[in-house]
């Protein structure tokens, strides 16, 4: 049974971004973002994909290998499905791979949420998954009252190493994780661009953005043998001694 914390559910309603150019390093942040996913794209596998929320429906993923991409939110103009995240209207085990970009900070429930995305995910599925550094310099950003309203600092920042506490809980293994943004901001430039990627895997506590990327993994509960050694069977081997004898009296003179 997975353990809610007191500060991880939110009863009130937090107005989530739908498009990346509702903050100021909106189209910064979705330009690193795709570049970091396109290797990866390639690499995702399967029938089905699930875009989760206005900016992982708004993010450009034409080079996916998953042809199927469904893409469900609230109010997203370009959504397909309008659903309820906490409530997906999916059987168990429909998706390959999931789309969950700053998602988390927005949800009233982000523990229900994984929740939710684990039931729908299939087994060895990927999970993309995106969010702000509280610590860094961005993050600390959201203590200026004058800021503390505004996109994205109203929302709830949480650190990657709880979120991985969060995937590991549900059998998520991480199998990749990057930080950037030392030196982000509203306006980029080269030198800030040339910067930052020298000093965001040396200062990843200081980086203003993390991505991750989990595989769900499944243990089987009862114990496989081996097909060889179940196969092994006892061979009887039945001597009849009457047919012996017989042929052995008929064969002497």
């Amino acid at each position: 049974m997975t353990v809610i914390t007191p500060n991880a559910f939110r009863s009130q309603l937090i107005d989530a971004p739908q498009f990346w150019h509702d903050f100021n390093q909106g189209p910064w942040l979705q330009s690193q973002l795709d570049a970091r996913l396109a290797p990866w794209w390639s690499r995702f596998f399967g029938y089905h994909m699930l875009k989760l929320g206005g900016l992982s429906i708004s993010l450009d993923s034409q080079d996916c290998s998953i042809a199927h991409q469904v893409c469900v939110a609230r109010t997203h103009p370009h959504r397909q499905i309008t659903a309820d995240p906490y409530q997906l209207p999916f059987v168990g085990k429909s998706f390959d791979a999931v789309l969950l970009l700053h998602q988390l900070e927005f949800s009233q429930d982000p523990h229900r949420l994984l929740r939710e995305i684990d039931r729908v995910m299939m087994d060895d599925g990927y999970l993309v998954l995106a969010g702000w550094n509280p610590v860094s310099g961005m993050g600390l950003n959201r203590l200026l009252p004058w800021k503390r309203k505004r996109c994205p600092w109203h929302g709830r920042f949480f650190t990657q190493g709880r979120i991985e506490d969060w995937l590991a809980l549900l059998n998520f293994e991480v199998v990749h994780r990057e930080h950037f943004g030392v030196c982000a901001g509203a306006h980029p430039s080269r030198w800030r661009e040339r910067f930052d990627q020298q000093l965001s895997p040396w200062l990843p506590l200081l980086a203003s953005n993390y991505l991750l990327i989990a595989r769900k993994r499944t243990i089987p509960l009862n114990k496989v043998r081996p097909r060889l050694m179940a196969s092994r069977r006892p061979v009887v081997v039945v001597s009849n001694y009457r047919v012996q004898a017989k042929r052995q009296s008929s064969a002497e003179p």
